[in-house]
């Protein structure tokens, strides 16, 4: 059986081959976020391991609160990398907090003698990064619909496959944890079972799985931030029509037997606003709207440019007075911004329908209520029920 130095050697090894694949195969390739944040991963994780193997010297004091910091970086870009699947931006200092109080603990620990300086936050901030891990992936997973083309069963399966090994290993790193504060790490089943023997081969099996699935999700993640970007609005960032249009089928059938709302709004005399203004003065009064849309929405909700000043909004599982209070909470702070920034901003007409079959039925009611807002005077919302 391998001793506990064989088994890190082994692990550092794995992750520097694993480190030169991904980079030149997968990062070089596809630039997706994902797997840059896994190169960091298998770079610090790497350093961790060699800094661990120095425990026996006499630079032990340095090297292993360096070696807790380098392993807490590596876990938290898990984490990040987790979160890019659904385009969520991690700040760098969030991954910075738990080194930073980690480290100087471990140091004042006696490091080189003590089993685990700093053990009780150092694991406990292991575990919960990982389970958080977990958590985003699940939810990126999740989000893939069921059925569609081998490329996305393929990408399905790898996003569960990672979920399950960053759960595994964050349920490990929480037991180790409780054995931890509750017997110390000179008693078992701390000594027998969460060691570091233990902990070196959870580690393997996870890189295994991560080697395994890294391309068809970096792969898949570089299509989906390229179909993300032709379905963005250049001027709003908000979805494009096709794009809307596109993700609006997908949250229905996801919200399949829920009452949903599609809400048409155009922006009042916007050409009157261009001619008097000048097209920059149009431009802020549309990206205005649009930031107060995406403000006074729910982030399950859609917000798209339809065309020039008219936009779409598709609030899945809503009711119509959801709807009615959005559409006024949106014609109520765009009044507020004009009066407090003094901008040249207009007012907004609103139609609403109801999802009752299909998506483009629902749209040209809403559309038909729009009218019928702007006939009765503008800066209103109309329902179709109404029209």
């Amino acid at each position: 059986m391998l001793d506990n130095t064989s088994l890190r050697a082994a692990l550092a090894l794995l992750m520097c081959t694993l480190l030169v694949l991904f980079y030149f195969i997968t990062y070089r390739t596809s630039r997706s976020a994902f797997a840059g944040w896994w190169c960091v991963t298998l770079a610090t994780l790497m350093g961790g391991s060699l800094a661990y193997l120095t425990v026996d010297s006499a630079h032990a004091r340095w090297t292993i609160p360096l070696g807790h910091a380098s392993n807490l970086v590596g876990v938290g870009c898990i984490w990040a990398a987790g979160r890019s699947l659904r385009f969520r931006h991690t700040p760098l200092w969030w991954l910075a907090v738990a080194p930073v109080v980690v480290a100087p603990l471990a140091a004042l620990d006696n490091p080189g003698h003590t089993i685990m300086p700093a053990g009780e936050i150092f694991l406990l901030a292991l575990g919960l990064m990982l389970i958080g891990a977990a958590v985003e992936m699940g939810f990126a997973a999740r989000a893939v619909l069921a059925g569609g083309t081998a490329d996305i069963v393929a990408y399905r399966r790898s996003l569960w496959s990672l979920v399950a090994a960053s759960a595994m290993a964050g349920g490990f790193y929480f037991a180790r944890w409780v054995a931890y504060v509750l017997v110390g790490p000179d008693q078992a089943p701390y000594s027998t079972v969460f060691g570091n023997e233990s902990t070196s081969v959870v580690l393997i099996v996870v890189m295994t799985t991560v080697a395994f699935s890294m391309s068809t999700l970096s792969d898949e993640q570089h299509k989906l931030e390229l179909r993300d970007l032709a379905a963005r609005d250049g001027l709003t960032g908000l979805l494009n029509r096709t794009g809307f249009l596109r993700l609006a089928d997908e949250h229905l059938a996801r919200h399949d037997g829920e009452e949903s709302q599609v809400i048409m709004a155009d922006l009042d005399h916007f050409k009157a606003i261009n001619d008097e203004h000048g097209h920059a003065a149009g431009d802020h009064a549309i990206i205005t709207f649009a930031a107060v849309c995406t403000a006074s929405v729910r982030v399950t909700d859609l917000v798209g440019r339809y065309g020039g000043e008219e936009f779409i909004l598709l609030l899945s599982g809503a009711s119509l007075e959801r709807a009615s209070d959005v559409t006024e909470s949106i014609r109520t702070e765009m009044a507020k911004l004009a009066s407090v920034e003094g901008a040249v901003l207009p007012t907004v007409s609103f139609g609403v329908c109801s999802v009752d079959g299909s998506l483009e039925t629902a749209i040209e009611r809403a559309d038909a209520a729009l009218y019928k807002a702007k006939e009765a005077g503008r800066n209103r919302t109309v329902h179709h029920a109404e029209v």
